[in-house]
């Protein structure tokens, strides 16, 4: 062994010994008379470092050869000093030890420890170690983790992008009109007609489905309110901001994906330009402008498509009209339009969220806009539950 302090080395084998003999020399078992596996335990202290870990690498086959064991699990102190040599000695051992059908584990690591044996490709690390109900605990406090960092970040972009819009529409900083003006056309205008027929048609669907209900108690008048209400407070938003989802959530997400995988933003911050400020507020501001417009549009379509149902069956066309004029408020117009303000800011956000996530290739860009759609719709419905139980809770329901 080279020279140096002596590598603190203490052997202990945890299980029950062979029931069905005395172990053969050499410490292994004889051949069919071995009961349950017993485990090798090797508890590492002190300077593990460089040439030290060749007599590391000599203790632990040693371990592995007298303790008869099928598992050797090596734990090093809080206190023990390893580099890269050090793990490279365990990879060896255990490739030997492998031979001998014996497996090498690692206990649990100090963080300096982990640093050194995130360098190198290590054996396993308290995944068999551990006990299996500890790993399930982890997995879960791992995924939770990231999902929390997540939302931080995702908060965070919007509250940047919100600082940097109150800016621009103050005057304090840049507002590009041209592409707020190129992005409301391509997002919104291009998308009018898509909306209004899927609301017309979502409009005859519901005052079908209210009248062949309402038909058995004699008020198939009151199908105006359901078609109207309905359409104003929820399905006119919510359809809308389901369509923009789709059409622009993705598309804000593969552009500013695909700039970044070509490392166009990182031009950009080079140069002293946020892209938040340059991407995403023109995109942002122009669905603040359209999507509420567009709801209107929906609203209008659905209301037309139940009138239409309406002459189909012979319902008087003046008493559905004067049904919808009583039933819709003003308050429901208003609460619709703020939804459909708060799914733009949706749409736009979480498009250039993971946008600016994306790092990898065309397929990480094409995963980035899967992402986008998703995430986009989830947030639209729970921010429409929501609101809508705050609107009932405040009287307006």
């Amino acid at each position: 062994m080279p020279d140096g302090p002596p590598l603190a080395l203490s052997i202990r084998v945890t299980a029950r010994v062979s029931t069905g003999g005395r172990p053969a020399e050499g410490g292994a078992p004889r051949s069919g008379s071995e009961g349950p596996a017993r485990a090798g335990h090797v508890a590492l202290q002190g300077d593990l470092r460089g040439e030290r870990a060749a007599g590391l690498l000599a203790s632990v086959e040693d371990a592995g050869a007298s303790s008869a064991s099928s598992t050797v699990v090596v734990d090093f102190e809080a206190d023990a000093r390893v580099d890269s040599a050090t793990v490279a000695a365990l990879l060896m051992a255990r490739r030997r030890l492998s031979e001998r059908d014996v497996a090498l584990q690692v206990g649990d690591l100090s963080p300096p420890q982990r640093a050194a044996f995130a360098m190198v490709p290590a054996p396993d690390v308290d995944d068999e170690a551990a006990p299996e109900r500890e790993r399930r605990l982890a997995r879960v406090g791992y995924a939770t983790a990231e999902r929390l960092d997540v939302a931080r970040r995702y908060t965070k972009l919007v509250g940047r992008t919100a600082r940097y819009l109150g800016r621009a529409l103050t005057g304090r900083g840049e507002l590009r009109f041209s592409a707020v003006v190129d992005q409301s056309v391509r997002m919104g205008i291009d998308a009018i007609w898509l909306v209004m027929a899927l609301s017309g048609i979502l409009g005859l669907v519901l005052s079908l489905q209210s009248y062949g209900q309402l038909e058995r108690f004699g008020a198939e008048v009151f199908t105006a309110d359901i078609v109207g209400v309905g359409m104003v407070r929820e399905f006119g938003p919510i359809l809308t901001g389901m369509i923009f989802a789709g059409r622009n959530a993705t598309s804000i997400a593969a552009e500013i994906g695909t700039m970044s995988v070509r490392e166009e933003l990182d031009a950009l911050r080079t140069m002293g330009v946020d892209p938040i400020e340059i991407l995403i507020v023109p995109r942002t501001l122009a669905l603040l402008l359209v999507q509420p417009l567009l709801t209107i549009f929906s609203m209008a379509a659905g209301i037309t498509g139940g009138v239409v149902f309406a002459a189909i069956i012979g319902l008087s066309g003046h008493a559905y009209i004067d049904r919808l004029a009583e039933a819709i408020t003003f308050g429901d117009l208003i609460s619709g339009l703020t939804k459909s303000v708060l799914f733009a800011v949706i749409v736009a956000t979480a498009g250039a969220f993971m946008g600016l996530r994306t790092q990898g290739g065309a397929t990480a860009v094409g995963r980035s806009t899967t992402v986008a759609v998703v995430t986009s719709i989830a947030l639209i419905v729970v921010v429409d539950s929501i609101a809508t139980a705050v609107t009932v809770w405040v009287g307006n329901g």
